[in-house]
């Protein structure tokens, strides 16, 4: 698939690519949804929900940003010294 170049390809690449992602998670057995214990992300769901957060920091900064402001990054009371990789 080539990049989107509009808005509403955009929109219907992340629809698609959304769909691909539940599949794949959806064929995975139960015993590769888990992690390694002790890992910060222990499963699947953890690993999106991670992904979700770091997605509307994103979004928040990207409004921020347009209004003509500059957005406190990563987050209120972080730095990216401080934060895990």
């Amino acid at each position: 698939m080539s990049r989107p170049a509009t808005k509403q390809e955009l929109i219907k690449a992340s629809q698609e690519k959304y769909i691909a992602i539940l599949d794949s998670i959806a064929q995975l057995p139960n015993a590769d949804r888990e992690f390694h214990p002790g890992t910060m992300n222990r499963n699947v769901r953890d690993v999106l929900v991670h992904l979700i957060a770091w997605h509307n920091m994103f979004l928040k900064w990207y409004e921020v940003g347009m209004k003509g402001n500059k957005p406190v990054m990563p987050c209120e009371g972080y730095s990216w010294k401080t934060t895990r990789s």
